[in-house]
């Protein structure tokens, strides 16, 4: 037990390690992954229904981009664990990146009727809902979402995408600002802030955006993005 304890932790420390200090050599994402798949199988070799092994397995892969592979540990953790929520998370997004939209939309449905306040869960159907044209069958999801964490970056996006979407562009400037302000990195924030500016004809501001997004690109150009499977904030 006491070995089977310490292989979790260290599969979990994989996943979630901190920050290096400086001069310190920074393992690659992907080697991380990879760590915590080896200590993920080093549990389920002796323990096969072990849950939390099969989900961190499962978000490892997805990490890396085994969909099918990550789809499989997941469907099994539930099928062991029905209420586990950061699975069922995990498991909508992975067919969502499959592009198994109404599938993704079953299980985020899902998580949302066990747990009604669910963030990660509203916020994720509510950008599905978005990419499928449907901003007004989102904007519930989205408001109360925005409203439940002041502070959520994807909430305020996709809140002020839904509204741009819908064409209540007034009411979309304030959460693509308040996006913008929580992740001033955030090229998309910064660009649909500024075509929902350009729409209302306030030409000077929608400016401003445009050259903070070019700005941006320039600086993350030869950066690549980083990898990993969507997050649930604690």
């Amino acid at each position: 037990m006491a070995v089977r304890l310490l292989t979790l932790l260290l599969c979990t420390l994989s996943l979630f390690a901190q920050e290096p200090s400086p001069g310190k050599r920074v393992q690659p994402e992907a080697d991380r992954y990879r760590d915590a798949i080896r200590a993920a199988d080093a549990v389920l070799e002796t323990h096969p229904n072990d849950v939390e092994a099969l989900h961190r397995r499962g978000e490892s892969r997805l990490g890396l981009g085994e969909l099918a592979e990550a789809e499989a540990d997941l469907r099994r953790a539930l099928e062991l664990d029905p209420g586990h929520k950061e699975a069922r998370f995990l498991l909508a997004s992975t067919l969502e990146l499959q592009g198994r939209g109404e599938g993704a939309e079953v299980e985020y449905r899902r998580l949302l009727a066990a747990h009604p306040a669910d963030l990660e869960a509203s916020v994720g159907l509510g950008a599905l809902l978005i990419r499928r044209g449907e901003a007004e069958q989102a904007l519930p999801l989205l408001r109360r979402s925005a409203g439940q964490a002041p502070d959520h970056f994807k909430a305020h996006l996709f809140l002020g995408r839904a509204l741009a979407q819908a064409n209540r562009l007034g009411e979309a400037v304030a959460p693509l600002r308040s996006a913008a302000r929580l992740r001033p990195d955030s090229t998309e924030a910064h660009y649909q802030l500024a075509l929902a500016l350009r729409r209302l004809g306030r030409l000077e501001e929608a400016r401003l955006e445009f050259e903070i997004v070019r700005e941006l690109n320039e600086r993350n150009r030869g950066t690549g993005m980083g990898m990993g499977p969507p997050r649930r904030r604690p």
